[in-house]
């Protein structure tokens, strides 16, 4: 049997072991890896030169047959890696277009175990934890030459070679400035699940064994060097020492040393080690005293001129220390660095940042405890380090702050309140959690989408662990984390053996905090539906519209907004009544005044018992926009202008309760006076959004739009609109997917006034614009990546209007959709744009003056939105500014005029392509073709005939931005449209053919919103 075999049995027999079944709770036992590492740094080529000594130490009660090795360096290897695929899936494009030389990999291997060689394969044949993984190119499978037995041990030794990619993740370089990380060969942990592989990810964190490393590092002898460890060489001690005191120009250009010097550091207890070298450091020094009268040396290592950051290790590592257990190193380092995976990223007793800032520099330090010490698997329970560590993250923050903030005082909430990096997260979340597109704070690193991972993870899960301490009491609280640390410390705990010390600790059954609000999204909506006094009693009845029976906290508040007493109320389902003596003086009782827990809507969670209605809040009404607050009902307000060709300026304001986070029901009304037409105008929407947890449906909308303007045409004065919809929002087929698509149907009521101000009614013989009815379903669909997004539309319309001169059908039937897409050239937001639209009239009306229902020949403008969709200061007018005012829908032709209709399809096709440089000027071109084109045809004035199988025109494009303002200068067209123009259309001259697109819709909040992405 060749080895090959022996290795496909061996591992499909592991695999078998290891898909059983998933323990969340970490076996007794656990390997120890010890490594001795020498490493050169070759700065002219970017390269490193490394050979690396293993000792793997097998605890376990398991004969291992196989080792799984992380080369991690092979992940900047090319485009097909699971780093690569996860890049694409997201927003960043720059690693996906890099040059080659920009790129990185490990390689030189030649792997020997107790001085015999061996074979290893790239895991191509068979995967464990991870199946989609299959075929990782930065993990390999060692078949070892003899099983290890439980409690032996084998040395590892290899050469490596890497080649440094620029800075794009974690490890890199910008020019000669280099963070070394995740850069040796290194095992996978083997635990109680058994092999643990992973490739490396940018979103998604490490698992790694715990042992001593002895680490050195030879660079040219002007290099300043940050790393883990402890520092063997005094000549490099008195080199930091001289460096600290005579502080260099970060800007001055330094040539390399042409001598060389070896480093040396070395540290036991740790899972991994990180180092960063550059010439131009400056660094400060301080030192944390902690509780036991420990001393810790701080040191900030940064190409600034100045430093004032060291204060911020200090403060976290005294916070820590006291609140989870004592630091247990000597030293603690942070760098500043060209970092692309988030703002910091952690190593054991050194980090870096991409900016150096309090919240940063705290949360990447107290990673030392969760990730660093407490070593759990990050990339399956993100939640055990980020979640945790962002929670002591803002503890440490607030308890550093001058002027402390009192929790019994309950204040206004503003926008300012959301400012904190804390309270940003923490709104992202709720807004999430209501939109139906969270994930639970519990999921794997790499299911969760980009910005829920930073919303979930950070916000959420962080946010979760204040409910679990209001609940628990602070002393119980940090009795458990202190307890947490002791039992797990240099081990990997897993969820389980948390929630167990959490339980034992406190005495409380906990799994409504592990397992409902951690591991699903199902939702905490509470309510207070009645409050009593009897007898000197009062009898709370209190609701749960939720689907989590969590313990909640019921404030008792007096006039001054103190919080007199606060009860804590187990979780129930249903209803729940609690009956108290009269004994404190309150006249406000309200669930979670503090807003400690994850509450869905706070609207219900305030009783006045003085004011009347006690379960409405009182009105508070704000200029512009505001934060929601449970205590008070908020009604904003703005004032308004408006502009139309028709009722000219107009003035007026704004009504609305929308804000952040998005309410379930909100609603804008916008009415303006114009002085010109002497009469009401503006418009007005409301809708209300409900959420479900079905595998189809992520939620539902429902609404009406109103609007009423001026309108000139045919002798009508202006246009009544009435557009109730449902919208369906669909989830995506799997938890980290970039697809949105959305089904949304409407109905569109259009009536007409005269100039006179009296509806034009059916009775008028010779009215041509009586009501009008149409019925839309349309299906849309955004896939959003880094490289190649697309999106389609597809529109199924009914139309029903009045023309009341003859006797002709009235109604019609129309098909359309658009396909879009961007294909990449060879550079970050760079390439063509391809846009294919067709449509289909399934049934064509047949009363006279049909035209403007069809599909138009020229440009969309005006006249042909009949449903009224685009906000637009001049609809339909034949000359001036607003006749080369197009629309972005349909063919989207950039034509001015029109030159026929399409009665039965029409098919176009629109391309745009980026210019080399960042002026936001393009290329575009079009073409259209449709059932009639060969009825068009121009004759000139020698009298000679032409006609095209299409129309088409080209030229540039100037976005001022894309999307909202466009202007389109055509430099080439067809023969017949220039023909036309010329000697039908008085359009001869060539600034009379430019076009531009003014969308005013996309300045409506709600979109605007939908564009934002903050991770």
């Amino acid at each position: 049997m060749t080895q090959k075999a022996i290795l496909f049995i061996s591992l499909l027999f592991s695999l078998k072991q290891a898909t059983c079944q998933i323990s969340y709770k970490q076996a007794e036992w656990q390997q120890t890896v010890n490594y001795k590492i020498q490493v050169t740094l070759d700065d002219k080529n970017h390269i490193l030169n490394g050979f690396i000594q293993m000792e793997y130490i097998n605890n376990s009660p398991d004969e291992l047959k196989e080792i799984y090795i992380h080369l991690w360096p092979n992940a900047y290897k090319n485009n097909k890696t699971d780093f690569a695929k996860q890049k694409a899936e997201g927003s960043k494009s720059d690693f996906l277009f890099a040059k080659e030389e920009d790129r990185g990999y490990i390689d030189s291997l030649n792997i020997y175990i107790d001085n015999a060689t061996v074979q290893t394969y790239f895991v191509d044949d068979a995967r464990f934890i991870y199946p989609k993984y299959l075929g990782a190119e930065d993990i390999i499978v060692i078949q070892l030459p003899k099983s290890l037995k439980s409690g032996s041990s084998m040395i590892i030794t290899t050469p490596f070679r890497v080649k440094i990619p620029g800075s794009f993740s974690r490890m890199g370089h910008v020019k000669n400035a280099y963070q070394i990380t995740q850069w040796f060969p290194k095992p996978a942990v083997y635990d109680i699940n058994g092999w643990n592989p992973m490739p490396y990810l940018d979103q998604g964190e490490f698992y790694s064994e715990f042992g001593k490393f002895e680490v050195s590092i030879t660079v040219p002898k002007n290099y300043v060097l940050a790393a883990t460890g402890v520092l063997q060489n005094q000549s490099e001690k008195d080199f930091i020492l001289d460096r600290i005191n005579n502080p260099i120009d970060p800007e001055k250009e330094i040539v390399t040393s042409d001598q060389w010097k070896t480093v040396t550091y070395i540290q036991d207890s740790i899972h991994d080690f990180a180092w960063f070298a550059a010439k131009n450091f400056n660094i400060e020094k301080s030192k944390a005293t902690l509780e036991t009268g420990k001393v810790v040396e701080t040191f900030v290592f940064s190409p600034s001129k100045k430093i004032n950051h060291a204060k911020y290790i200090n403060n976290a590592l005294t916070y820590y220390s006291s609140h989870v257990g004592e630091y247990p190193y000597n030293f603690c380092t942070v760098v500043e660095g060209s970092l692309k995976a988030g703002g910091g990223m952690e190593y054991p007793m050194i980090t870096v940042c991409d900016f150096l800032s309090e919240e940063v520099i705290v949360h990447e330090v107290g990673h030392n405890w969760f990730y660093g010490i407490l070593g759990n698997n990050e990339r399956v329970y993100p939640w055990m380090d980020e979640s945790i560590n962002s929670f002591f993250e803002h503890e440490t923050v607030e308890a550093n702050k001058e002027v402390k903030k009192d929790d019994k005082v309950i204040k206004k909430k503003t926008l300012r309140s959301l400012s904190s990096s804390d309270g940003i997260l923490e709104a992202l979340a709720l807004q999430a959690m209501r939109m139906g597109t969270d994930q639970a704070p519990g999921g794997t690193s790499e299911d969760f989408t980009d910005i829920n991972y930073g919303t979930m993870v950070y916000g959420k899960g962080a946010s979760l662990f204040k409910h679990l301490k209001g609940y628990l009491g602070d002393d119980v609280f940090y009795k458990c984390f202190r307890a947490y640390f002791d039992l797990w410390k240099f081990k990997h705990p897993l969820p389980d053996d948390m929630k167990e010390v959490f339980e034992k600790t406190s005495g409380k059954q906990l799994n409504w905090f592990f397992t409902d609000l951690i591991f699903t999204t199902r939702t905490l909506d509470y309510g207070i539906k009645n409050v009593e006094m009897q007898n000197g009693q009062y009898t709370i009845t209190l609701t749960n519209k939720g689907d989590v029976a969590a313990p909640l906290p019921l404030d008792l508040i007096d006039e001054q907004n103190h919080i007199v007493r606060t009860i804590w109320v187990e979780g129930f389902r249903d209803e729940k009544t609690i009956t108290l003596e009269n004994g404190d003086s309150f006249s406000v009782v309200r669930i979670d005044a503090l807003e400690i827990t994850s509450e869905l809507f706070r609207q219900n969670n305030t009783y006045n018992i003085n004011w009347k209605p006690h379960k409405i809040e009182p009105l508070h009404i704000k200029l512009g926009t505001s934060a929601e607050d449970a205590a008070y009902n908020k009604l904003n307000f703005l004032p308004a202008v408006g502009y139309n060709i028709y009722n000219k300026f107009m003035i007026g304001g704004i009504v609305h309760n929308i804000g952040f986070p998005s309410k379930r029901t909100e609603f804008l009304i916008a009415p303006l006076y114009s002085f010109e037409t002497k009469d009401l105008n503006g418009y007005a929407q409301i809708y209300k959004r409900y959420i479900y947890k079905n595998k189809k449906v992520r939620s539902l909308e429902s609404g009406i739009n109103l609007a009423r303007f001026g309108f000139n045409n045919f002798g009508v004065g202006s246009y009544n609109k009435f557009n109730p919809y449902l919208t369906f929002r669909f989830n995506n087929d799997r938890s980290r997917g970039t697809n949105d698509h959305e089904l949304t149907i409407g109905y569109v009521n259009l009536s007409f006034k005269d100039r006179r101000g009296i509806r034009l009614m059916v009775l008028e013989k010779w009215n041509y614009w009586n009501d009008q009815n149409f019925v839309r379903a349309e299906y849309s669909f955004k896939q959003k990546k880094a490289i190649r997004p697309s999106s389609a539309l597809a529109t199924l319309e009914y139309g029903n209007y009045n023309f009341t001169y003859d006797s002709k059908g009235n109604n019609f039937l129309k098909l359309y959709g658009s396909y879009q897409k961007f294909i990449n050239y060879n550079k970050p937001k760079k390439g063509l744009t391809v846009r294919l639209f067709a449509g289909t009239m399934i049934k064509q009306a047949d009363s006279s003056g049909n035209g403007s229902f069809d599909f138009n020949v020229g440009s969309y403008n005006g006249k042909f939105d009949y449903t009224f969709e685009h906000s637009l200061m001049g609809r339909a007018t034949q000359n001036g500014l607003f006749q080369n005012q197009i629309l972005p829908d349909q063919s989207y032709q950039k034509f001015v005029g029109a030159f026929g209709t399409a009665s039965k399809y029409l098919v176009s096709l629109n391309l745009r392509s980026t210019l080399p440089g960042k002026l936001p000027i393009q290329l575009y071109a079009d073409a259209v073709t449709f059932n009639s084109i060969d009825q068009l045809i121009y004759i000139d004035k020698k009298g000679e005939k032409f006609t095209e199988p299409f129309f088409y025109n080209a030229g540039i494009c100037i976005l001022l931005p894309k999307d909202i303002f466009e202007i389109y200068i055509p430099l080439v067209q067809s023969k017949v449209i220039t023909g036309i123009q010329n000697d039908y259309q008085r359009i001869d001259k060539f600034h009379e053919r430019i076009v531009f697109v003014l969308n005013l819709n996309k300045l409506d909040p709600r979109q605007l919103i939908k564009t934002v992405n903050l991770f």
